[in-house]
């Protein structure tokens, strides 16, 4: 709905419910269903197909739209047509009318929408704006009332309100119709459209003296705000952080701020907006590396059922496939070509595959039907496992990105690139990965199609390197007698020299560095002595089961997911998930795997003090787990019929709201071979390291390489080799070198409390930062964050760089 008398959303209106969704009248439907019963019933009573649908036609119209007459129906289709008219207007041409709005809740059936030539002219009224306040009154619930200004509270609350009564446009309980419908958030929300007259009337006799004139002066149509991207800008306009303790302020805006007033529609005389590339917008072959084009490839295509998967699911309509020439055609090819003819011209040579993102790759061996041929020479196959995988592919090819690779004689074996890394003296070292993929040898590429493409990107890395090097950049050095201390690039004459523009001389740089505090090594040294001084008590599944005395089946469903259904149908968990054998996952703190070949679990003191209130609190979950195991249970399964519905129900949803308030329900599960420190000895950590509040003198390094310092990590450069080099253990120090949205500022130092297998740290740092989180409830709030590796420099392990150097920095 647009503009005045609108319809809340249903999102917004669900906050409103005081209790369920009201039945709707006279179809009413508990939860979402594709048809009522009903309006099923009516296209069943029909004598044939048609006379049904014409009943259930009827029926749409006279109780859904209240339109009964062919008058009253064309009248909708009017509105809906000037609705469409009205929408392509605002993207098009600007706002038509800020009056109008889709008076129904409902479109008209697809089959009235005919005959257009003979609608009316559809003549808009322009009218005005709402302002903001006005705004919120017209489109926000009454349990959003603190949105506004208390004069305006009244109004939304007040049962003698003009907005109250004799319509009462807040209502806490109102209809949803969830028919069509699969989930609760797609009901259309059934509440009156607000009167723009009505609205207006009763803000005008608000008490105006008790608006303050911070809340008048938010109260107004402002400008459009530009912020136009310029390196040079020394604009300091909204720089200043309004919340200081969150967010600090912006140092250097690097934009141009444009205000200009909301432009008008366009003339109807003028053409309206057309839709095409922005200037500079490169296409096909001019794309940047990483973004597809089928221009890499010649192609044809055909439309075909071939079961694409879709949202995980075989399509079983026709999709566009995308076919490649076969080899021989494509290649030009002749039979006697054999592999081992092929592999003497490409084994070990670089090639591109994943088409059409193209990954750079190194080829280490070619196969056919016959054998592999590699740099030890060609092996035969042993067994049809060769065949198997190449059906995989070219089906993989097929199912999951449509691409019909055609007939495959050959395949290539390829390893990744997975890695660009920084050496010490600027080179970038690619790095390949140990694990082979194949692929159809007709889909692969010899030559990067955006070579151009790629040597800009590398200039743009170098410029990027040396854009961190500029005096005043803030940049960590790694050299042994400083390591992990942050500094500044100084500009000025060097020992060597005199500077150029980037703070070095003759390829060296000098530094303003602040040593790290006396303090961390004594933090260093309390890490690793908590790191085992609490260890949690575990147990194995046996003897909680027995101290439960429940069976041993009945411990490992309450550890899984167990669905209960209330009377409306609605799930609710009643397990504590606390492992997946199926996933390899547990949640730390509470389960670990035993180490051996059998698969078998210890639950900590902690999950056995949950077992145990649990069962106090609600016996008959573990009853009746006890009596029959299933993934479903009904009220009657828990409580046969000892209660009536409203109390089973009752004790259903007490039961799932305990479980959801528990500290457990945060945590999540994580991979069965990841490392935590367990939460009592971070909480201890906490209270233990040492914070340091005094000053250190800067000292002063010149003669310094630029291979010694970081700068702040960019994920999209080549990675430092340093950050190659470091190994992580739990309670190992660290410092933040940036490069992630969760990372502290730069240079930060924490501790690692959690290690993970796909490489992601968990660190707790010694101060509170505003993008910090609590890990799950395992630190205090604002301390914690679960990053990449690559945005960490480890100070307990030190990677000294500078050993294979002939000159040492001078300190002055």
């Amino acid at each position: 709905k647009n503009g005045r008398g609108r319809s809340r959303t249903s999102n917004n209106n669900n906050k409103r419910a005081a209790g369920g969704l009201a039945a709707l009248q006279p179809s009413a439907a508990s939860g979402p269903t594709m048809m009522s019963h009903e309006a099923r019933a009516l296209i069943l009573a029909g004598e044939n197909e048609e006379d049904g649908l014409s009943l259930w036609k009827e029926r749409y119209y006279a109780v859904k739209l209240e339109a009964p007459s062919p008058a009253e129906q064309r009248q909708v289709t009017v509105e809906y047509v000037k609705g469409i008219n009205w929408v392509l207007q605002y993207y098009y041409r600007g706002v038509v009318s800020w009056d109008w709005y889709y008076p129904y809740h409902f479109a008209p059936m697809a089959s009235e929408v005919k005959a257009l030539h003979r609608l009316p002219e559809l003549n808009f009224n322009y009218g005005s704006p709402f302002l903001p306040y006005q705004q919120l009154l017209a489109v926000m619930p009454a349990s959003s009332y603190k949105v506004l200004p208390a004069a305006y509270h009244e109004l939304m609350l007040s049962p003698t309100s003009p907005l109250r009564t004799p319509v009462d446009y807040f209502p806490s309980e109102f209809p949803v119709d969830l028919e069509g419908k699969r989930a609760d958030w797609e009901g259309i929300v059934l509440i009156p459209f607000i009167d723009e007259r009505i609205l207006l009337r009763a803000e005008s006799g608000i008490n105006f003296a008790r608006v303050s004139q911070e809340e008048r002066e938010r109260n107004n149509h402002g400008p459009v705000f530009t912020f136009q991207f310029d390196r040079e800008s020394t604009e300091t306009l909204f720089c200043q952080s309004t919340l200081p303790k969150y967010f600090s302020s912006v140092v250097a805006s690097k934009s141009r701020l444009v205000m200009v007033s909301p432009p008008p529609p366009f003339p109807m005389n003028e053409k309206g907006f057309c839709a095409k590339l922005s200037k500079g917008t490169t296409t096909g072959l001019g794309n940047p590396i990483g973004f597809p084009t089928f221009q890499t490839l010649k192609l044809g295509s055909r439309l075909d059922t071939v079961g694409v998967n879709v949202f995980g699911q075989p399509s079983k309509k026709e999709s566009l496939v995308v076919e490649l020439a076969n080899l021989a055609s494509l290649q030009n090819l002749k039979p006697s070509i054999d592999i081992q003819k092929i592999a003497k011209v490409i084994l070990g040579q670089r090639c591109y595959v994943d088409w059409p993102f193209l990954k750079e790759s190194t080829i280490c061996a070619v196969s056919n039907t016959s054998g592999r041929y590699d740099s030890g020479g060609f092996t035969p196959h042993v067994d049809e496992t060769w065949e198997t995988e190449a059906e995989c592919r070219i089906e993989h090819y097929l199912v999951k990105m449509g691409v019909d690779v055609g007939e495959s004689p050959f395949f290539v074996h390829v390893r990744k690139c997975i890695d660009l890394v920084r050496m010490l003296d600027g080179s970038i070292e690619k790095r390949f990965s140990d694990e082979e993929t194949m692929h159809p040898l007709q889909i692969t590429l010899r030559q990067n199609p955006f070579e151009k493409e790629a040597k800009n990107r590398a200039l743009s890395s170098e410029m990027k390197a040396m854009q961190g090097l500029k005096p005043g950049s803030l940049v960590m050095y790694t050299g042994h007698s400083y390591y992990g201390a942050a500094a500044i690039v100084l500009s000025g004459d060097g020992v060597d020299g005199k500077m150029n523009g980037s703070g070095t001389s003759s390829g060296k740089l000098r530094l303003q560095l602040t040593p790290l505090p006396p303090s961390e090594g004594t933090n260093a040294t309390i890490s690793k002595r908590i790191m085992g001084k609490f260890q949690p008590r575990y147990f194995a599944e046996f003897n909680i089961a027995r101290k439960l005395g429940i069976g041993f089946r009945t411990l490992g469903a309450l550890n899984s997911t167990i669905v209960a259904l209330d009377s409306d149908g609605n799930k609710l968990s009643l397990g504590l998930c606390l492992k997946s054998k199926g996933q390899c996952a547990v949640v730390p703190d509470y389960c670990r795997r035993v180490p051996g070949e059998k698969v078998s679990y210890e639950y900590s003191l902690t999950a056995l003090k949950v077992f145990e209130t649990y069962k106090q609190r609600f016996p008959w979950v573990f009853t009746a787990i006890e009596r029959e195991y299933k993934r479903e249970y009904t009220a009657r399964d828990f409580f046969g019929d000892k209660i009536d519905g409203d109390e089973a129900d009752k004790q259903l949803h007490a039961a799932a709201r305990w479980l959801k308030k528990l500290p457990l329900a945060r945590r999540p599960m994580v991979k069965e071979d990841a490392r935590f420190i367990p939460e009592e000895s971070v909480r201890a950590l906490q209270q233990a390291i040492l914070p340091f509040s005094g000053t250190i003198p800067p000292v002063h390094l010149e003669n310094v390489a630029p291979g010694l310092v970081l700068t702040p990590f960019d994920p999209t450069a080549p990675k430092p080799y340093v950050l190659t080099k470091g190994q992580f253990d739990l309670g190992d120090r660290v410092a933040s070198v940036g490069g992630h949205p969760k990372v502290p500022p730069f240079s930060s130092r924490g501790t690692i409390v959690g290690i993970h297998p796909n490489g992601a740290m968990e660190a707790v740092f010694d101060e509170k930062f505003p993008e910090g989180g609590d890990l799950y409830g395992r630190c205090l709030p604002g301390y914690g964050s679960i990053l990449p590796s690559a945005c960490l420099i480890n100070l307990s392990k030190p990677c000294h760089l500078e050993q294979g150097s002939s000159v040492q920095p001078t300190a002055v």
